[in-house]
Order: structure tokens, then C-alpha cells, then sequence
């Protein structure tokens, strides 16, 4: 969906916004990078955070280039959400970003990345945002559970694939009600679509996190073809919080999970419509948008 479209479906159907706008100045501590080719694939080495951060037996800094790989992984045990970030940002829908707070499982991609809905945050603030110690922190995770088999910036690049495309599910969804929006002339999102997401976080029927997760291994493998950081990935997948840690099992029945998503949806907003049979809802053409492929 293009800014274009956006720009006339706000000036058409205004009711399906429900404008967020963040304080004045709440950006002024962030550095925020805009990044025109998200599935880009570099070939330089992750920018290092030594200045701000250096060694205890290296006070002036280090280059990364003299580093260790143990050095990526610069949150320990894990990256915390900034306590402005939710406070400013966070919400229940899907996407929000979250504090990490189950410290028996791994931290969420919510917690690495967050994802601003249209619905909400058009025109100025909606879209993927990737924290860049999110980035650090995942590929570290992706080094450690490959036994240092993946490398720096094949693990950095891994790192920031996933949680970019889990992030854009979460877009994936929000595209999807806004087809049934358009059908129906209802604000769909702001109603079905979040109280389903908020009725299931946190649970294993959080489907969204689970297939936005199944997304990110899918198509991260497919971008980098890293037998090694897929299989640490999948890893870090397995031990997320429920919902989330879905992702490998989804992964495996992705195109029947996402119809079955797109009908738990659609029931929600629509639960007088007759829900689909299995042979019907597998064939459907507009159930398969959620499909990335």
C-alpha cells in the first residue's frame, strides 16, 4: 500500500483513523535512521557502539575490527524497551512495543523492534523501527547459539532481516483489515483486529505473533540461505513467549495458518458471517493476502 493511498483513504473514510500524536520533542534522545532499502544485504561490519560503551580494560574504545564476536552482544542478559518508547508508543495492538518482563524466556522481538500502525500514527510516525541494540543483541543470540559458526555480519544482517520481517507482518495484518474496511465501510482495526490481538497476547493463541514470527525465519532464510543462523533463529523462536513461540510450527503449515488467521479475524469483526469450511478457506483468493510470498 502506497503513502498515495493512504493519503486518500484518510481523506475519504476518516473514521477509520484514530490519529496518536507523540508529544513534542519525544524523539530528542533518539537518533532515528531511515532506511530505503530494508532488505538490503551490506557488506560492512556493524557499526560499533565502543564510544559510548568501551571495555573496562579499554577506556579509549576499540574498534570492532579488534574485537571479539562475543563483543556484538553488548546487553547482557537482554535489551530493555526504553521506558519512553512504551510509554510514548505502546498500545495493544500488534506490533506495540513491549517491556521484557518473563525473564525464563527469551525477549520477544517486541522488545528489539516495533512496528506503528497507519490506523494510528498516519501520516508522519507509522511504519517498522528496528532499535539498533535490538539488532546488537539478536545477532549476538544468533553467534551464541551457533557455537561462533555464524559470523558478525552474516549474524548482524540475520539479526536485522528477522526482526524487519516480523515487524512487516504486523503491516501484513493491518493491510489485510483494511481490505475488510473497505468492503464493509467499518473500522475494522481500531475494533476486531486489536481486541482479537489484545484477547490472545500472551497466550499460545496469539496467532499474529506466532505467524509474524513463522515470516521472519521464512523469509530471513530465504534471503541469506544460513543453514547456521536459520537453525539459531529458530532457536531463539522456540523459547519466546507464548504466541510467539509458534513460529517454527507455523512455519511448517504457513499458508493454511495465515487463512486460519485471516478467518479468526474476519469472524471477530464479522461474527454473523458464516466462517469458511477447510476446503473452502485453503482455496480462497482474498484469505491469502496475508500470505508473504
Amino acid at each position: 500500500m502506497s503513502v498515495e493511498h493512504l493519503d486518500i483513504l484518510h481523506e475519504q473514510l476518516p473514521e477509520l483513523f484514530a490519529t496518536k500524536k507523540p508529544p513534542v520533542e519525544w524523539d530528542e534522545d533518539l537518533i532515528i535512521v531511515p532506511v530505503l532499502d530494508v532488505e538490503q544485504i551490506t557488506e560492512a561490519e556493524p557499526v560499533e557502539l565502543a564510544e559510548k560503551e568501551p571495555l573496562p580494560d579499554d577506556p579509549e574504545g576499540a574498534s570492532l575490527d579488534h574485537l571479539g564476536p562475543e563483543y556484538i552482544n553488548l546487553r547482557e542478559p537482554s535489551p530493555v524497551q526504553s521506558p519512553e518508547i512504551i510509554q510514548v508508543l505502546g498500545g495493544a495492538h500488534g506490533g506495540s512495543p513491549v517491556q521484557y518482563t518473563d525473564r525464563s524466556r527469551m525477549p520477544p522481538p517486541e522488545c528489539l523492534a516495533f512496528y506503528l500502525p497507519f490506523h494510528y500514527y498516519y501520516p508522519e510516525w507509522w511504519g517498522v523501527y528496528l532499535l539498533y541494540e535490538g539488532v546488537l543483541w539478536l545477532a549476538g543470540e544468533i553467534m551464541r547459539r551457533s557455537g561462533n559458526q555464524v559470523g558478525r555480519r552474516q549474524a548482524f544482517e540475520a539479526a536485522r532481516l528477522f526482526l524487519y520481517y516480523h515487524e512487516a507482518f504486523h503491516h501484513k495484518t493491518e493491510c489485510f483489515a483494511i481490505r475488510l474496511e473497505l468492503a464493509h465501510r467499518q473500522a475494522f482495526y481500531k475494533a476486531g483486529f486489536e481486541q482479537h490481538y489484545r484477547a490472545t497476547f500472551g497466550t499460545t493463541d496469539c496467532w499474529e505473533e506466532g505467524l509474524s514470527n513463522a515470516t521472519a525465519l521464512k523469509e530471513t532464510w530465504k534471503k541469506l540461505r544460513n543453514s547456521k543462523a536459520d537453525e539459531a533463529l529458530a532457536g531463539y523462536v522456540a523459547e519466546c513467549p507464548p504466541g510467539y513461540d509458534h513460529g517454527n510450527k507455523f512455519r511448517r503449515i504457513f499458508g493454511k495458518a495465515c487463512c486460519e488467521f485471516a478467518e479468526r479475524n474476519h469472524h471477530v469483526c464479522l461474527p454473523r458471517t458464516q466462517r469458511f469450511g477447510e476446503r473452502l478457506r485453503s482455496s480462497s483468493v482474498g484469505l491469502q493476502t496475508l500470505k508473504a510470498e
